[in-house]
């Protein structure tokens, strides 16, 4: 990177986040009446269409963010302290909902969502804890395993 860019980010650290957000979006790809449509050969799976985030009036965290992931795509997130990731991720995870603009899942696609700093119980072991998050899949295994013993 040259001196003059390196000067831009250094004085203007949302430049960085902004050309972030920037590599992760493809516009002409984003068709407005149909946000999970096919583009090109890739099948968006989810889009973030005008989503602003404040959290006092004059207090932006996140302004006019567009964006659209595609089925397979590794995705990172990277920004300064206080630049809006982890409300970014807690809007795409559905757990802040106090946002404007338009956040859009294809149908059949979930978000799995780890807290940064997740309460856990002191009582429980790893194992128990790490179990908790797929106690759904595991007992529809049960009920499965049980039906098929059943039959037997």
């Amino acid at each position: 990177m040259d001196s003059e860019n390196t000067w831009m980010f250094q004085k203007h650290p949302s430049v960085f986040l902004s050309l972030v957000y920037f590599l992760i979006v493809d516009l002409s790809s984003l068709n407005l009446k149909n946000y999970t449509e096919m583009a090109d050969d890739k099948k968006i799976i989810f889009s973030m269409v005008g989503v602003s985030k404040a959290f006092q009036p004059n207090k932006n965290v996140l302004k006019d963010i567009y964006l659209s992931f595609f089925y397979g795509a590794k995705i990172g997130i990277i920004g300064l302290n206080g630049s809006g990731k982890s409300t970014l991720l807690k809007i795409i995870a559905g757990i802040e909902k106090s946002y404007q603009g338009k956040v859009v899942f294809s149908s059949g696609y979930s978000i799995g969502y780890l807290e940064q700093e997740p309460l856990l119980n002191d009582a429980k072991t790893v194992k128990e804890v790490v179990m908790e998050g797929v106690q759904p899949i595991t007992d529809i295994l049960q009920e499965y395993e049980d039906k098929s013993t059943i039959k037997k």
